[in-house]
């Protein structure tokens, strides 16, 4: 039979003691350790969580319309500038004017063309405002415009150059009206295209015209393009000094040239 001592049963115990709470220190630990491990894994996959979130939020931010996008109007194009209507292939074309406009049918006869009326009438001094005075009676002027018209009985068209006398008040829209409703009697239906009286360089050379003329003419022009219907005639010249004669008003040959060529460009050469 083995006998211990006190002593050594003293010691056992307190290595015992030693080992539990070493244990129980180690137990702690390791609970500690797995603690905190289950938060940095939990705060992980909550960080993990928030950026997926975000992320996604980011997306459907970039996806997805704005609330009102809606009810936005669509955006406005800006209106195109509406071209010039072709002039009318075929048929004679009659004219009114003064005598830079029987230059003007002259020089385009000239470089080959053949829609204009044949005939040549005397148009000198015919201001609006004179052609204006020659109705409801008839002066030389309409005369001359209707001994063309019974020539050419076909005519549909017209080509209507504006001329002035220094600009005076009677080459202005009243004239041009009156004007306006003796040719449309004479050819119901009839189209017209209207021009101004060319431009001169430097201004002021055609004296008669005065400095203002044509461009009161142009004015004028306009006028009639967009209250009464009349359709955007040629721009002629300018005239320079070595296109003119007559104290710088009317065409020479080289004027004429011009001129027709003009014409020919926008009316074309064949009736």
């Amino acid at each position: 039979m083995i006998h211990t001592s006190p002593r050594a049963i003293g010691r056992v115990s307190s290595v015992g003691t030693l080992l539990v709470i070493g244990l129980a220190v180690a137990l702690v630990a390791c609970s500690s350790n797995a603690s905190d491990s289950t938060v940095e894994s939990t705060s992980t996959t909550t960080e993990s969580m928030v950026l997926t979130t975000d992320t996604q939020s980011t997306t459907t931010a970039l996806i997805e319309p704005p609330a009102d996008s809606t009810t936005a109007s669509p955006p406005v194009s800006s209106p195109t500038a509406t071209s010039q209507p072709p002039v009318p292939e075929g048929g004679l074309i009659g004219f009114v004017g003064c005598s830079v406009t029987n230059d003007a049918v002259t020089g385009y006869g000239d470089v080959g063309g053949a829609r204009f009326w044949s005939t040549r009438g005397d148009y000198g001094g015919g201001s609006v405002g004179r052609w204006a005075q020659g109705v409801p009676g008839v002066n030389g002027l309409w005369q001359s415009f209707d001994d063309q018209l019974a020539a050419q009985p076909s005519t549909e068209l017209l080509w209507w150059e504006l001329c002035t006398l220094r600009a005076t008040p009677q080459d202005g829209l009243d004239s041009a009206l009156i004007v306006l409703e003796a040719l449309r009697g004479r050819i119901p239906g009839v189209t017209i295209f209207v021009s101004a009286q060319p431009d001169y360089q430097p201004v002021g050379l055609c004296d008669i015209s005065g400095a203002t003329g044509p461009e009161k003419m142009a004015d004028l022009a306009s006028q009639l393009v967009n209250e009464q219907g009349l359709m955007p005639g040629p721009v002629l010249g300018p005239l320079t000094e070595g296109d003119t004669t007559n104290g710088g008003c009317r065409a020479n040959e080289t004027g004429r040239e011009l001129f027709g060529n003009q014409l020919l460009s926008f009316f074309g050469a064949s009736a």
